[in-house]
């Protein structure tokens, strides 16, 4: 079992939960989909990088966030974050390029969506979440998830 060391403060905000005060990298299974803002790089090799300042709102629905590693419910900070990160990029069109029509749009948007919630449900695994709840959370981000990564090419 692997915990991340994942350093934030909360962001006061009505949005935004949670803000990074030290920068994160995490690899991810997105290669060849690079693309770089001012607080979040994705590299061609897939390195997800979040930088001082990036804000999220943690994992979402009927869920608690749990700031700090303990041996019964894991850490869901890493993954919240590195999911929120991709799923912003997914609703932001930063992956995928504009020009392609709908129905190959869609095919990469599915796909990519699939990559981020798999390595959701890894980071969980990694950072000690029990499994019924990495397995509830996992669900919920497959099941009801689409929306929020949706853009708004295909709403």
């Amino acid at each position: 079992m692997i915990h991340r060391n994942i350093h934030f403060k909360s962001a006061h905000g009505l949005i935004y939960k949670y803000e990074l005060i030290a920068k994160v990298e995490t690899q991810t299974d997105i290669i060849g989909r690079g693309f770089e803002k001012p607080y979040i790089h994705l590299n061609d090799h897939g390195l997800l990088t979040q930088f001082p300042g990036y804000r999220w709102d943690g994992c979402s629905g009927p869920t608690i966030d749990t700031e700090k590693w303990n041996w019964f419910h894991g850490s869901t900070m890493h993954a919240g974050c590195a999911h929120d990160g991709l799923y912003q990029a997914l609703r932001e069109s930063w992956m995928i390029p504009q020009r392609l029509m709908i129905e190959p749009y869609y095919r990469r948007f599915r796909e990519l969506r699939e990559k981020s919630d798999d390595l959701f449900g890894k980071l969980l695994k990694a950072d000690g979440v029990w499994y019924p709840r990495r397995k509830l959370y996992h669900s919920g981000v497959r099941l009801f998830g689409e929306s929020s990564a949706l853009p708004e090419k295909l709403k």
